[in-house]
């Protein structure tokens, strides 16, 4: 199985991805903590796009809870309504466009 780190955006040949045109719907990082479960940043236009945001999203969290280091994070496609914690943080990925 390909690797995120592995994938080369140019292959896909997009970056937002069509299905969630219109209908609503994005991706976003969320954080899970036994049975609690929270969304943290987003919405993003792709899924790529919201898992580079993934290790600054989890530098807010630590800076804002120090027990963040234990939590598992990841991204979740939903509703665009959803209202994450920190807002919008751009990806740390250098060849995704926002």
């Amino acid at each position: 199985m390909p690797q995120l780190a592995d994938y080369n955006i140019q292959q896909s040949g997009k970056l937002v991805d069509d299905e969630l045109a219109g209908n609503g719907q994005a991706y976003f990082v969320t954080v899970v903590d036994g049975p609690r479960f929270g969304v943290l940043s987003g919405p993003y236009a792709s899924f790529i796009g919201a898992t580079g945001a993934i290790p600054a999203v989890r530098k807010l969290a630590e800076e804002n809870d120090p027990w963040a280091a234990f939590y598992g994070f990841g991204v979740m496609r939903m509703k665009d309504t959803a209202r994450p914690v920190f807002g919008f943080v751009p990806s740390t990925r250098p060849d995704v466009e926002l």
